[in-house]
């Protein structure tokens, strides 16, 4: 990427009135390497639509489903994306996203198939050839 700094960039709950990514990225230099915390990965339809460079979107929100079914995926998902941010790793053109299935649960303390998970991430250089 050839960016020189690495700034972490944080907004509030894409749902939340205070949810304001304009705001959250304009003291971040173009160009550095941008990590996004952002507790809802639905944050990504915003980057999308307003042209920001973010390189990655480290969140949760979706609990990986908390209920999986075999052959079948997740009955609900908080998300009008579906299935695409359920869990793991997912890549938006040059972003990638990584959503957390978290230690919590949504609504009712139960999880079938989809056990929690801590996340910690080791983000190392890459070397690019010319």
């Amino acid at each position: 990427m050839g960016s020189e700094s690495i700034q972490l960039v944080g907004v509030d709950d894409y749902w939340e009135k205070s949810y304001d990514l304009v705001r959250a990225l304009q003291d971040s230099p173009e160009g550095s390497l941008r990590v996004l915390l952002s507790h809802n990965p639905d944050v990504n339809e915003d980057i999308e639509v307003l042209r920001k460079q973010i390189d990655l979107v480290v969140s949760g929100h979706t609990h990986g489903g908390q209920i999986v079914l075999p052959y079948l995926g997740t009955p609900y998902l908080p998300s009008p994306f579906g299935q695409k941010y359920r869990s793991g790793l997912v890549r938006d053109g040059d972003r990638y996203t990584y959503v957390s299935r978290g230690l919590g649960v949504f609504f009712a303390p139960i999880r079938l198939n989809c056990p929690q998970r801590s996340l910690f991430l080791r983000c190392v250089q890459s070397l690019q050839r010319q």
